[in-house]
């Protein structure tokens, strides 16, 4: 999506505009253009990365949350013991021991 070209000319300017700042003596009129492309640059990567993903990543990260589903019958399991007032999930002070 030319993410590497739009880096590589930001960092061209970026360091001309220090070279003007800092060698030459010139005030400092590119900070807020450069602190503006650069917000645009972060949402140029976001971007980019989003649609790069590879298949490999989904497939890992699909089989991941298969694995750790199986939270969801403890999850119902504990609701069915709030429901029935099981002492097993019952602070001690509310018991009626």
């Amino acid at each position: 999506m030319g993410f590497s070209r739009h880096l590589t000319v930001f960092v061209a300017v970026t360091v001309l505009g220090f070279f003007f700042t800092v060698i030459l003596g010139f005030a400092w009129p590119i900070f807020w253009p450069l602190a503006a492309w650069s917000i645009f640059l972060a949402v140029h990567f976001f971007f980019a990365s989003t649609a790069d993903v590879r298949e490999e990543w989904v497939n890992s990260r699909a089989e991941e949350l298969r694995y750790k589903s199986y939270d969801f019958d403890h999850i119902r399991d504990i609701r069915k013991r709030i429901e029935q007032k099981d002492p097993s999930i019952t602070h001690h002070a509310e018991r009626d021991d």
